[in-house]
């Protein structure tokens, strides 16, 4: 039986950026997808090997019930040792919910792009890291950030700008990724030109949108994070 994955999608969109539901199925999940933002939550958590919270332009320290109830979840699943994986805000939410809302801050500008990650070494000898170099490129979009020391997280990458980009929680199967390792080819162009006005209104210029990166496709292994965490469910018994 395929291990199930639940899958919060934070988006106001209901449309899912790069059907990253449906790679998660090809990795052999069984997905069920809760649109979060439209408050849809199952009732318990009981029946999923693992969980997933993706990005959102929300920041977690905002007062809006659908953050407090991913917030509730989050704990819940690190007190039950349930795999969970967030990118980008999901990885943001798992960092204020277990370690304090000190934890994410807010940069003056925006990392965005295809940015080379350095991992560092607790990152080989971790679940998530299998197979990875030593520095691979990721797409990312964010000002919002999580710290990059904490006595609860095991820093396994970083990028010149962010310095916490992977980390761990403790020794839990919880995992936060700042960046989108699904985003590549034609989405990373329109991802790059429908917010180019809002570098802009940071004082940030246009020529940060270079042709070359937006039309990169997905990077193969910044993708291996997400068959990594699919490998560590399925080698894992449900609690």
């Amino acid at each position: 039986m395929a291990k199930r994955l639940l899958f919060f999608h934070n988006s106001a969109s209901p449309v899912i950026s790069d059907r990253l539901d449906e790679y998660f199925a090809g990795l052999g999940l069984d997905v069920d997808v809760r649109w979060a933002v439209n408050g849809e939550f199952p009732e318990s958590i009981d029946d999923y090997d693992g969980i997933f919270f993706s990005g959102s332009p929300a920041g977690p320290w905002e007062p809006l019930p659908w953050i407090t109830a991913e917030i509730d979840v989050v704990r819940e699943a690190a007190r039950r040792r349930i795999p969970v994986l967030g990118t980008c805000f999901g990885s943001q939410v798992l960092a204020y919910a277990l370690c304090g809302p000190d934890t994410v801050s807010r940069r003056d500008t925006y990392e965005t792009g295809f940015v080379p990650l350095t991992a560092t070494p607790a990152l080989a000898d971790d679940p998530l890291g299998r197979g990875l170099p030593a520095s691979f490129p990721i797409f990312t979009w964010h000002r919002d950030e999580v710290v990059a020391a904490h006595p609860d997280m095991i820093l396994l990458a970083r990028s010149e700008q962010c310095g916490n980009h992977i980390w761990r929680y403790r020794e839990l199967p919880v995992w936060g990724i700042q960046g989108h390792p699904e985003v590549g080819g034609p989405h990373g162009r329109e991802w790059f030109l429908h917010y180019v006005n809002v570098l802009n209104s940071d004082g940030l210029p246009t020529s940060l949108v270079p042709t070359s990166q937006a039309d990169a496709v997905r990077t193969p292994d910044a993708l291996r994070l997400f068959g990594n965490f699919a490998d560590y469910l399925r080698s894992s018994a449900r609690l």
